[in-house]
């Protein structure tokens, strides 16, 4: 039967045995590295199952274990340090990738405010042209109809003399009238026939396609997402 002794913890402190799982009454005393768990001097003497098994004192098994702990806490501490300026560096990037974005969105938003100008100024440009057109040829209509107005008050005028005092008329007076009346029937009404200025434009710059090469498109590289570490 073992004596009851003691294990130091990681600060020295004296802290009691455990008992055997295998004999109740005894202190584990080793660790069997071949079936992974803590025996006492029982498991090892006589017919105790583990009498043939590799062993470690429980003292050296807590010395190595200490000694892995401390080296697993300094990876541990070590991983941590890194993981810290990893996430420093993960945030800094997300920070400049939001402004990047952000400048895109503006730039887009300039770009369309740019095209709106320039159509603006399209637009202004078309509709003076069609006015300056309209006006040219409201110009010549005016200006037959005017003429023409003015004839056809003459001529009235002419038609009705002659025919409330043809039968009172000197040669002289006959032989000026049928010349009005030559000169008249002679002349051209030919009414201005102006072509319509039409507004024309090709279908093919109303494509999504022309449209998006006219106002911008978007270059994504796809993300590759690499851990930074691996837990």
């Amino acid at each position: 039967m073992s004596q009851k002794g003691c294990l130091s913890d990681a600060h020295g402190a004296c802290i009691s045995e455990p008992m055997c799982v295998y004999h109740k009454s005894e202190y584990i005393r080793f660790y069997c590295e071949e079936c992974r768990v803590f025996i006492c001097d029982d498991c090892i003497t006589g017919k105790g199952k583990h009498r043939r098994c590799f062993k470690t004192k429980l003292s050296d098994y807590g010395n190595r274990t200490r000694r892995l702990l401390r080296e697993r806490t300094k990876r541990a501490e070590d991983k941590l340090s890194k993981l810290s300026s990893e996430l420093d560096l993960a945030m800094h990037v997300q920070k400049r990738f939001n402004e990047a974005v952000d400048e895109s969105i503006s730039s887009v938003v300039f770009r369309r405010e740019i095209i709106r100008q320039k159509f603006d100024d399209l637009q202004k440009e078309l509709i003076t042209k069609l006015d300056g057109l309209r006006n040219q040829a409201n110009t010549q209509y005016e200006e037959f109809i005017n003429l023409h107005t003015n004839q056809y008050c003459k001529m009235k005028e002419v038609t009705e003399t002659i025919r409330t005092t043809e039968t009172e008329m000197t040669e002289n007076d006959m032989v000026m009238y049928t010349s009005k009346l030559n000169k008249f029937i002679d002349s051209s009404e030919a009414v201005p026939k102006l072509e319509p200025p039409s507004y024309v434009t090709d279908d093919k710059y109303f494509s999504s396609k022309y449209l998006r090469q006219l106002f911008g498109d978007i270059e994504f590289v796809e993300l590759n997402c690499q851990p930074i570490a691996t837990y």
